[in-house]
């Protein structure tokens, strides 16, 4: 009887799936005569975004480029003077600041940034103009970013710390589509860049998609000296985490000469971040105004 018993217990045990091998549970599954019944699920219905536009590709800034913050403190902000040093240097492009909050940066006279671009396009030297966005009203910010661009090469949208909200976020998103809409319409082949943070992992708040969807170059704040790192350390992270941006993506360098208030950069780091970042690819450095004699060398011999 106990042997029937015994018998008919592991039959229904097989059958069940399990097996029970010298006191232990066995779960695999017992080979079977017939296929698996497949349960059908039901497909859950998801409500479809609207595709972003994709970014334009085709457009980059490329060669060497320096920021210029207050026109006044460079070059005593003669258009011909900032013309002449910046073709005996070496550099390519200026990014010079034009707005700030959605009106027109003070320190900027418009006709004095007017008279600079059209001296600097007879030097063959190309203008973006950028602007310091804080996300209060992104329409202003949009419309200051039309302005600029109708004048210019391209245009820089700086947008740090206050877009980590999600009033900033949403502000982003509004300020980069309203403009992306209208350079597609009115100046198709100008770029659209953003400055912004070195590293995307730390400050993941960030409106990145929002970036990725409308820039055409992102241009990450790679200040080492400020980080308290080495060139070659914050060179390498930001590249890492930049590099699935369908972006281009350009690094701006810190030149800090000896300065109250800011941390010096050595010329020979300046030199360093040239060389590692390569000749064939654009870099920029921030900022006219503060380098000193010995920055300009390394800037003029290309790293």
């Amino acid at each position: 009887m106990k042997k029937r018993l015994a018998i008919l217990l592991a039959a229904i045990v097989v059958a069940g799936g399990t097996f029970f091998v010298a006191g232990r549970v066995d779960r695999r599954p017992p080979t079977l005569d017939k296929p698996v019944e497949v349960v059908k699920t039901v497909p859950v219905k998801v409500k479809k975004s609207v595709p972003a536009p994709k970014p334009q590709s085709n457009l980059r800034i490329k060669g060497l480029g320096i920021w210029i913050y207050d026109l006044g403190k460079a070059e005593g902000g003669d258009p011909n003077r900032i013309a002449q040093k910046a073709k005996a240097h070496g550099i390519d492009y200026l990014i010079v600041n034009s707005h700030r909050g959605g009106k027109w940066f003070n320190h900027n006279p418009r006709g004095q940034v007017e008279k600079l671009i059209d001296v600097c396009r007879k030097a063959g030297i190309r203008i973006y103009l950028y602007q310091r966005c804080f996300g209060k009203n992104a329409k202003a910010e949009a419309e200051a970013a039309q302005e600029g661009l109708g004048m210019s090469d391209g245009y820089v949208l700086d947008m740090e710390v206050e877009f980590q909200s999600e009033r900033g976020r949403l502000a982003a998103e509004k300020t980069l589509r309203q403009l992306h809409a209208w350079r597609d319409k009115s100046c198709p082949k100008k770029v659209i860049a953003v400055s912004t943070f070195a590293f995307r992992n730390l400050h993941a708040p960030m409106p990145w998609q929002a970036f990725d969807r409308y820039a055409d170059v992102l241009m990450p704040q790679c200040y080492w000296v400020s980080f308290g790192t080495t060139v070659e350390a914050a060179i390498g992270r930001t590249v890492k985490e930049w590099n699935k941006s369908p972006c281009q993506i350009v690094l701006t360098a810190q030149a800090y000469g000896h300065r109250r208030g800011l941390k010096y950069v050595a010329p020979s780091e300046l030199k360093k971040f040239i060389k590692l970042v390569g000749p064939s690819k654009s870099l920029n450095v921030f900022r006219w105004e503060l380098m000193d004699e010995e920055h300009w060398q390394v800037l003029r011999k290309g790293g």
